[in-house]
């Protein structure tokens, strides 16, 4: 199920990208109407381009307003052009591919075969991280040994609201000098992002669940869930996990959304007791 999905995703912002081109060459023979799939196919694509290499705009946007909005726009333009044709059916394709996107493709029901997962053993399993010395080696490493307070269990690399949840930690940091950075840790499906490293490079702790155990466990693995897309073949649900000096998981979030990642700022009256 999840492999489709991500299939979706490549599909839907590559056509989006193949669109925006041909629609511009439209525009540019005089075809005003055209503005119509423009605005239902461009906005999406490059909102989230933006996000991930700029900033977090619209940022736990659960009904992606700002795309939503202009598609809608684009709907009405058509209308009250009383275009038919290609127009129509281009800038109707474009507006259900963008629902499809924003309420169902993202989000992440579990299936019947999918297990809960079992958030009080996550002290004890074994991620693996980058030696010091020597990045080309890895070691094994758990909660319970790293004295990590915080985890953060990011989607996938390619992903944009990942991205942008990383933003967020870093905010964090630079706001509360308090934050012992070598206690906050990162977990990715299959490899770690180039942008993961100014945080690595502030002291966080960077992990990863190659075989994806430690995550079955936790019932975040999504198999194949970033196929197609940079950064490896599988992803994790978006997690926010808190431990106490015990080691003992006393805060637990997980979103059925991958674009609704746990955010730090929602949860910070609570997150903060157990720094």
């Amino acid at each position: 199920m999840y492999f489709f999905k991500a299939l979706y995703i490549r599909a839907y912002f590559l056509t989006a990208l193949v669109m925006t081109f041909w629609v511009l060459s439209q525009l540019g023979q005089g075809h005003w109407l055209w503005v119509a799939p423009l605005l239902t196919w461009t906005p999406m694509w490059l909102h989230n381009l933006w996000r991930l290499h700029i900033n977090n705009s619209w940022y736990q946007d659960e009904r992606e307003r700002l795309a939503m909005g202009l598609a809608l726009l684009g709907v009405a333009v058509m209308l009250i052009g009383g275009q038919r044709g290609p127009v129509l059916w281009w800038t109707l394709a474009g507006l259900f591919g963008l629902l499809l996107y924003v309420f169902l493709v993202s989000k992440m029901t579990r299936g019947v075969r999918e297990s809960e997962g079992d958030r009080d053993l996550l002290p004890t399993l074994d991620f693996s991280r980058r030696v010091a010395d020597d990045h080309a080696k890895t070691e094994l490493v758990s909660a319970q040994k790293s004295g990590a307070r915080w985890m953060l269990f990011f989607h996938a690399p390619s992903c944009p609201y990942s991205r942008m949840a990383m933003r967020e930690l870093m905010g964090i940091l630079e706001q509360h000098p308090e934050i012992k950075p070598e206690q906050v840790v990162v977990v990715f499906a299959d490899a770690l992002p180039d942008w993961a490293t100014k945080f690595s490079k502030a002291g966080g702790q960077c992990w990863v669940d190659a075989d994806g155990e430690s995550s079955r466990t936790l019932g975040l693995w999504l198999r194949g869930g970033n196929a197609l897309l940079d950064g490896g073949h599988n992803a994790l649900r978006p997690a926010l996990a808190a431990l106490d000096s015990n080691g003992q998981v006393v805060f637990w979030d997980v979103a059925n959304n991958f674009r609704l990642p746990p955010s730090l700022e929602q949860h910070w009256e609570r997150l903060q007791r157990y720094l």
